[in-house]
């Protein structure tokens, strides 16, 4: 005892080690555009990205374009029905 110190390049990987486990990246969060479940950024898709076919999303009847006066028109909104402002899919939906 005391017990013996560490080699410079066992320390490196060690510190190297715990650094990589805490990059943002590895916890932060962002919503799915189609169910908008919070998801690990690893694991999401950006929408641009995805090449599958979001028809699935879209449906007649279902969307409004916001009406500041009741003297403007009813009109729908083109495209699926995604969460505002998300941009990336989970791997759930994605497949």
């Amino acid at each position: 005892f005391p017990p013996a110190l560490q080699k410079m390049e066992d320390v490196h990987r060690i510190l190297t080690g715990s650094c990589n486990a805490l990059l943002p990246e590895r916890f932060v969060e962002d919503g799915c555009a189609v169910c908008g479940m919070l998801t690990p950024r690893a694991q999401l898709t950006v929408l641009d990205v995805f090449q599958g076919s979001l028809a699935l999303l879209e449906a007649d009847g279902v969307t409004r374009r916001e009406r500041f006066s009741t003297g403007d028109p009813i009109e729908e909104l083109d495209g699926p029905v995604l969460a505002h402002g998300c941009t990336q899919l989970c791997v759930t939906c994605e497949t």
